[in-house]
């Protein structure tokens, strides 16, 4: 394998994939390297190659021998780095954790040598936890997931995503594949589509938040910074879901952030900075552009090149999303308000346009210019927002079966708040990560999205109760339902 590298981010980018999975019991280290040994993770061209500078000084892919050894990084003895008298076994895991992928995400020590394929698996024993750290130059966060599921999965065919998060662009194929969609539709479609694009490079060239600053020294985002995590189950996004006709599981993500925020900035009210833009707060929201998000493909129909959008690799793009923090709105009120704006997003052409731009920057200017346009939408944003679906079914590792899968994007910018969203075996686990200067509190507002999800299933109940009852009033919109 001898490629150029055009299509992705700059190598010399700090921008990783860092993947927790917890497992169930303690952890053979020699059943581990086995199990990594013989799967297709050692088979796919780009974790088994290295980049190498050419006489043009263009930088390629040369494939070189795997040895498990060089990537593997054990440690023992972990802390948290702050932790409380009556703190539970489980939450100081969670802390040692989180505070093992933070201190992963800014120190020079745990970054890649460019000597050896650009990946890591670290083993924290006491924690019966694996981290597969990946750069972002050898696939995106979906592709990882659809190999984990080949390479551990106890279904090789392709797994369809019952109720999984979705689809941002499946729904938006069908939008777009209607049959007599008239002149206003294609009008319309169209102008959504510069308006966004012109917003979005506005973002990138000077606008930005209030408290999106950048050390322009090295222009990088000098915040501290916080990782907390939160559990919750997948049925209850999807029970919010079947509440509310034509939304989608994302729908409910965004507005439990939306709501949550609204909580938090209320509850924080002395937080002067956070005060000034509680109407609206500027998200970028990562988008898979996976031919079928709903399915984890095929390693080998991943690996065939004339697969055409099913190839591996970075297949993903960004959207710029207002998310309004308004305190009066009803809880399911945060939701019809993001999932109006979703719609007009997926009628728009703004992603695949973002998309294609990405990939003919990084092959005319070279991809540090591509990274610098990235490192600007980000660090003039507020929010980072990303949903991973990750496999249906439990998948095991070495006979030791995973519970959780954990997962977020670490760069050298990052928004002030970055929410990641991982689904797997009917579970959602979701990591923010704040830059202190804006978030104080990253636990409170942990609690706020926790019950603004409550409150969303208690008002979703009634709903259902109406409708068990052959109420037919309820159509398409609850709006009256939040003024009884």
């Amino acid at each position: 394998m001898n490629k150029t590298i055009k299509d992705h981010f700059d190598v010399d980018d700090h921008q990783v994939i860092n993947l927790a999975m917890g497992l169930k019991y303690p952890i053979d280290i020699e059943a581990l390297k086995l199990a990594f040994c013989n799967s297709v993770l050692i088979k796919n061209p780009k974790f088994c190659s290295v980049i190498t500078t050419d006489k043009k000084g263009k930088k390629n892919w040369q494939k070189t021998h795997v040895n498990i050894n060089d990537h593997l990084i054990i440690h023992h003895h972990l802390s948290p780095t702050t932790t409380t008298v009556d703190t539970s076994l489980e939450d100081y895991k969670e802390a040692t954790i989180n505070a093992f992928l933070t201190n992963a995400a800014g120190s020079s020590k745990l970054t890649f040598d460019q000597n050896k394929p650009l990946w890591k698996l670290h083993v924290l024993m006491d924690l019966n936890c694996v981290v597969l750290r990946v750069h972002h130059a050898l696939g995106d966060e979906f592709s990882l997931m659809s190999m984990l599921s080949a390479c551990f999965g106890r279904n090789s065919e392709n797994i369809k995503q019952k109720g999984y998060m979705d689809d941002y662009q499946s729904m938006k194929s069908n939008i777009h594949m209607k049959k007599n969609r008239g002149f206003w539709e294609v009008f319309q479609s169209l102008w959504l589509t510069l308006i966004y694009l012109l917003r979005f490079v506005g973002r990138i060239l000077w606008i930005k938040d209030e408290f999106s600053e950048v050390d322009e020294s090295n222009k990088c985002v000098v915040w501290p910074s916080k990782l907390v995590s939160a559990e919750y189950m997948l049925e209850d996004f999807w029970y919010v879901k079947t509440a509310i006709p034509c939304t989608t599981i994302n729908d409910v993500l965004l507005g439990v952030i939306s709501c949550g925020l609204s909580k938090y900035i209320d509850l924080e009210s002395t937080r002067a900075k956070l005060k000034e833009q509680q109407h609206s707060l500027t998200a970028i929201f990562k988008v898979n552009l996976h031919k079928d998000p709903t399915v984890l493909q095929k390693f080998e129909d991943m690996m065939k090149t004339s697969s055409g959008s099913s190839t591996w690799g970075d297949k993903t793009s960004l959207v710029l999303l207002p998310i309004y923090c308004r305190k009066r709105l009803h809880p399911l009120e945060h939701v019809t308000v993001m999932k109006a704006i979703m719609n007009k997003k997926k009628m728009s052409y703004e992603a695949n346009c973002i998309h294609f731009a990405k990939k003919c920057i990084a092959s005319c200017l070279g991809p540090k210019v591509g990274s610098w346009f990235y490192d600007r939408a980000l660090s003039n944003s507020t929010l980072m927002i990303s949903t991973i679906k990750g496999p249906a079914e439990e998948i095991v590792i070495g006979n030791n079966p995973v519970t959780y899968i954990r997962g977020h994007i670490s760069s050298k910018s990052h928004a002030g708040i970055t929410i990641s969203m991982v689904s797997y075996a009917g579970r959602v686990d979701v990591q923010v990560m704040v830059a202190k200067e804006v978030i104080s509190n990253p636990h409170l507002l942990i609690k706020c999205f926790h019950e603004s999800l409550l409150e969303m299933k208690s008002y979703s109940k009634l709903i259902h109760l109406l409708l068990s009852t052959g109420n037919t009033t309820y159509n398409t919109s609850v709006d009256w339902f939040l003024y009884v």
